[in-house]
Order: structure tokens, then C-alpha cells, then sequence
């Protein structure tokens, strides 16, 4: 069977679009476990309570710990400010994460329709 390229190019597009559909997908799961628990944004200044590993904006936590109460929102663990773990790395995965998000958004500008069949 001959394959017309129009057909090929078809094919090609439609595949382009189902990896970037699945590349959107898995960014998005990642970028869910990259965001704080408790205001739910990208996070910033990013914190690990000791007990549980949960992620949150230091703000958001410090916030917490001062007008709520001395422990963990997620776990519910006795917790003090000094006992929170700094997490630079995750910052730089958010980052990454927004990079990845925007190349992706920009190859969905720019990608070609497929052609449509002709008349013959």
C-alpha cells in the first residue's frame, strides 16, 4: 500500500500533538507536588516539615506556626520554626517546571494543523 504524504504528514501531526498532550500531562503532575499545601501556589521560599516531608511556602508555614498553632497544618506533628528544613532544590524544580510549562504552551502556538484532504 502507497501512503500519500499528505496522509503521512497527517499521521506526523496528530502524534505531535498526543506527545505534547502527554508532556503537558506529566509536567502538570509534577507541578502539583512542587506546590505549597496550604495556599496551594507555586512555591516560594520553599520549607519541609521533619516529620511528615510536606513542602510548603516558608511565609505560609511561619504563618501558621505563629497565629494557628505549633505544629505542622499537614501532619499535625509539634513543630517549631527552627525545625523547618530549607529546600533551595525545590525552588529550582518549580523553576524548571515553569520552563517546561512555556516551551510546551509555545510548541502548542506553533503547531501546524493537519491537512486537510482535498477534493479529486
Amino acid at each position: 500500500a502507497v501512503v500519500s504524504t499528505q496522509s503521512t504528514a497527517s499521521v506526523c501531526a496528530c502524534e505531535g500533538r498526543l506527545y505534547i498532550e502527554m508532556a503537558n500531562s506529566e509536567v502538570e503532575s509534577l507541578t502539583e507536588l512542587f506546590r505549597c499545601f496550604i495556599c496551594m501556589q507555586p512555591l516560594q521560599s520553599a520549607r519541609l516539615c521533619p516529620h511528615c516531608s510536606k513542602l510548603c511556602c516558608a511565609p505560609c508555614v511561619e504563618r501558621w506556626l505563629l497565629e494557628q498553632r505549633q505544629e505542622c497544618p499537614h501532619c499535625r506533628e509539634p513543630l517549631q520554626r527552627n525545625e523547618l528544613v530549607k529546600c533551595r532544590w525545590a525552588e529550582e524544580v518549580t523553576q524548571q517546571l515553569e520552563t517546561m510549562r512555556s516551551l510546551i504552551q509555545d510548541s502548542k502556538v506553533f503547531e501546524r494543523p493537519p491537512d486537510t484532504p482535498r477534493d479529486k
